[in-house]
């Protein structure tokens, strides 16, 4: 299975960050060669996972369990971001304000247990975001001001409340990858009780 670990929208900040995705799609439109999310599909990526296999979820479910964090988050989308952060655009996405380091510490905890169980850790430094597209020819450097100017009228976006992660399955179809969740775990900090 092909597995990652992600916070979900509500389902306002959902649809105001469907509504910026479908605002970019048409302001530029001129672009080639962009892939861009499916409404549905919008989340936080905390921790992409890879392969997996099945006799290895119960494991890892149960290492997910125990990862301690600093309780529910409030977050927003408040910018256009890109990855990387200088030179040639290979991600357009959606960056986050609130209590963003909440976020940083579920990446930090989530990395340290899932490297328990012999899944690396990623190298790369964490940004939380939400992605909204991906550049397979990428876009000249010089598009960042543009792309911010096209969404900056509405933002910041509604506040929302994450009180859970998900553990995702990502099955890759024709038209796109579905997402399925397969667990959720409450954000409590540490020594709460359900």
């Amino acid at each position: 299975m092909r597995l990652f670990i992600a916070i979900e929208l509500s389902e306002g900040a959902g649809r105001h960050v469907a509504g910026l995705l479908r605002d970019l799609r048409q302001r530029k439109s001129h672009f080639h060669g962009l892939s861009w999310v499916r409404p549905e599909n919008l989340h936080i990526t905390v921790k992409f996972l890879g392969e997996v296999s099945d006799d290895r979820l119960p494991a890892l479910c149960m290492e997910l369990g125990e990862i301690a964090t600093e309780g529910p988050a409030t977050l927003h989308v408040d910018r256009v971001e890109f990855f990387p952060s200088g030179g040639p655009i290979r991600v357009v996405a959606m960056g986050l304000g609130g209590d963003v380091g909440r976020v940083n510490h579920l990446h930090r905890s989530t990395e340290e247990q899932c490297e328990r169980l012999g899944i690396p850790r990623d190298g790369r430094l964490y940004r939380p975001h939400i992605t909204l597209a991906r550049c397979r020819d990428p876009l000249p450097a010089d598009q960042r001001t543009s792309w911010g100017r096209a969404v900056d009228p509405q933002l910041p976006g509604p506040v929302f409340a994450a009180s859970e992660f998900v553990l995702m399955e990502s099955r890759l179809k024709p038209d796109g990858p579905e997402y399925i969740p397969l667990a959720r775990f409450p954000l409590r900090a540490q020594g709460e009780t359900e």
